[in-house]
């Protein structure tokens, strides 16, 4: 179950990561207030030059991610859905009388 689990999250996030990408080719441009200088800018030219990311070292090209990711786990935090295979709190059952 526990790969399963696994397996499910890693699609989950594949494709909600290509989502992402798509809606940022589809409807940003490097004008787009904050993050058309951040993210699109540096995206076009990744896609003018498939090269260009290896310029740089991991954090300068993957920041805004990992700020994603560390507001999500802070959320997941605040939530207190922390959990892998516990129980979790959001989704239990209501008490039965």
């Amino acid at each position: 179950m526990l790969i399963a689990q696994a397996a499910i999250v890693i699609l989950l996030v594949d494709f909600v990561s290509g989502l992402v990408h798509w809606a940022e080719d589809t409807f940003w441009t490097e004008t787009t207030p904050v993050v058309g200088r951040w993210i699109v800018e540096p995206n076009v030219l990744h896609h003018n030059d498939g090269s260009a990311f290896t310029q740089n070292n991991w954090l300068q090209s993957s920041w805004d991610l990992s700020v994603v990711g560390a507001l999500i786990l802070g959320l997941a935090w605040l939530l207190d859905q922390l959990l892998w295979r516990e129980e979790q709190p959001l989704l239990r059952d209501p008490p039965r009388p």
